[in-house]
């Protein structure tokens, strides 16, 4: 009895912190509407609002067109069919008009729109997941639900009682339109009954005061470059990691990890497939909460600021993702061009022109062969000498790793087997180290395990043969 009251309590609260979660998800998306207005709002997020307006709007007025015209005349059809039989076919034009205006032209407009964009949203949004892009918004500073959600609500506001008007009108033209061939009723006759049957009062509409939705200012856009650069000669290391714990489901990932990050210092981390690199730098960008310890960017502890002090983290933060993290639905330029339009307040033909410069020193080519990871090394030493830039690199290429590195950690199982410069890594007597340096092929017992397995499968099949 015990279990089921637990089991039953567990499920209640999952569902109240779903329903919770979404509301406050919602009330969030509802306050970052005056981000996407076109004056009051970001000067290019309004057109991401446009964008969706078509894509919501005019993109399924046909659809919604041609299930109102198909739901009038069978409304009309069925509706008649009854009537007739007491002499008041004149009330199918009331049924018609009533029936649409009040339930059956938003109820189509609300299928139509829920089915056709409301999937192509959760699946774009599931897209973004997957493919970090979520993940890239937070690191830039960008709120996700005011960036990707916010233009979608504001279009979905204008654009569905619009769709509900043209669905009305489709739905009660194809009422006339069957008045016209049973009893051949005038189209002006018929719009005249229609316009007698719906009576239009005038109401008003009063806003209260509260809900004020804050838009960032001027100055915080300009601070973009600000951040970029060196703040001065720091006593602290501008990362520090205490004993930090990540674990998930149970299981421990990293285990009580310790360094400090000095300022303008190149850290390379090394270390096997699983053994927690990409986990570390999710911390290190506050995507991800730990079990326990603490990690500080700045002299602020990221594990416990709020999303404010985050966000003036994030925005002296530059990420190269392991999958890109590139938005699909912008070109190159727009990726390049994101964070600049959106974090400070530089003139369109000025931006157009640093993009262009990005552009043409990047290597357009998808593959990095051994010239192009000698540029990228190269690339990264120039920015880090130009800006005085602090530097965190995963990397399994050793060349590449001993090029830029000031410092090198090396992850094994969570836990840091040696933290050193180039030459004490080099010269480190750890065995795994060692074997990492070296190239040497672990459990080889069971490799050859395999081989021997395979050699009788193969055999087998020839005597089956």
């Amino acid at each position: 009895m015990r279990t089921l009251i637990e089991g039953v309590g567990r499920r209640t609260l999952n569902q109240l912190g779903y329903v919770g979660g979404f509301t406050i998800q919602l009330w969030a998306g509802l306050r970052a509407i005056g981000t996407s207005l076109p004056i009051l709002g970001n000067r290019y997020r309004w057109k991401a609002s446009v964008n969706q307006m078509l894509q919501i709007g005019v993109s399924a007025l046909p659809m919604i067109a041609l299930m109102a015209v198909c739901s009038g005349f069978i409304l009309a059809l069925q509706g008649a069919s009854e009537l007739r039989r007491f002499g008041a076919l004149h009330y199918v034009i009331d049924l018609v008009a009533v029936g649409f205006t009040r339930e059956l032209g938003p109820l189509l407009t609300a299928i139509a729109v829920s089915g056709r964009s409301g999937s192509a949203f959760a699946a774009e949004i599931g897209s973004m997941r997957v493919t970090e892009e979520i993940d890239a918004l937070r690191v830039m500073a960008f709120e996700p639900i005011e960036f990707v959600l916010a233009p979608k609500y504001l279009a979905a506001l204008i654009v569905v009682p619009c769709l509900s008007i043209a669905s009305n009108v489709c739905g009660i033209l194809a009422g006339g339109l069957f008045m016209f061939f049973s009893t051949r009723l005038a189209p002006a006759l018929y719009l005249q009954y229609v316009l007698s049957s719906i009576q239009l009062r005038s109401g008003s509409i009063h806003y209260g005061s509260g809900g004020q939705v804050h838009v960032p200012g001027y100055c915080c856009r300009c601070s973009l470059h600000c951040h970029l650069l060196l703040f001065g000669n720091a006593l602290m290391a501008i990362i520090s990691v205490r004993d930090l714990v990540v674990e998930y489901d149970g299981r421990r990932v990293l285990d009580g990890l310790n360094v400090d990050i000095e300022q303008g210092e190149t850290m390379v981390l090394l270390g096997g497939s699983g053994s927690g690199k990409s986990t570390l730098l999710r911390q290190l960008l506050g995507l991800e909460h730990p079990h326990s310890g603490s990690i500080s960017v700045k002299g602020i502890d990221i594990t416990r600021c709020s999303q404010a002090d985050l966000k003036v983290v994030r925005r002296s933060l530059g990420v190269a993702f392991q999958s890109a993290a590139l938005f699909n639905s912008f070109s190159v330029e727009d990726n390049v061009a994101l964070a600049l339009r959106e974090h400070t307040a530089l003139a369109p033909s000025i931006i157009d022109l640093v993009v262009w410069m990005k552009l043409a020193l990047d290597e357009p080519s998808a593959g990095l062969d051994p010239i192009v990871a000698a540029e990228l090394d190269e690339l990264i030493l120039l920015l880090k000498r130009a800006f005085q830039m602090t530097v965190i690199v995963v990397t399994h290429d050793l060349p590449s790793a001993f090029r830029i590195a000031d410092r090198i950690a090396m992850l094994h199982k969570g836990t840091f087997l040696a933290v050193g410069t180039k030459d004490e890594i080099r010269s480190s007597e750890n065995a795994r180290i060692r074997q990492f340096l070296d190239r040497v092929p672990g459990k080889l017992t069971e490799a050859s395990a395999v081989a021997a397995s395979f050699e009788r499968y193969l055999q087998g099949e020839e005597v089956a043969r």
